[in-house]
């Protein structure tokens, strides 16, 4: 696949933007434009750039490779084997 942009660290391709659908960024700043007071009054700590689900604020929405209520969660791709 052709990327208009296309970072020298490969793991950066989603966060530079998409051809098939809006990137996790892309949604991440449509809810913060649109739904920015649902999630007003929630103690919730977002990590790792995830942010309030503004259609449940007790949970995350996570970029991908993270999962979990705050984030903190790694998602496997292949039988929970890391690299190192």
């Amino acid at each position: 696949m052709d990327f208009t942009v296309d970072p020298i660290d490969v793991k950066y391709r989603s966060t530079v933007g998409s051809r098939v659908k809006p990137s996790f960024t892309d949604f991440k700043q449509i809810n913060s434009f649109y739904c920015s007071n649902r999630c007003q009054m929630t103690n919730l700590r977002c990590r790792y750039g995830g942010y309030p689900d503004p259609n449940n604020c007790n949970v995350c929405k996570c970029p991908e490779g993270f999962g979990g209520q705050n984030c903190t969660d790694l998602q496997y791709s292949c039988k929970r084997t890391f690299f190192e």
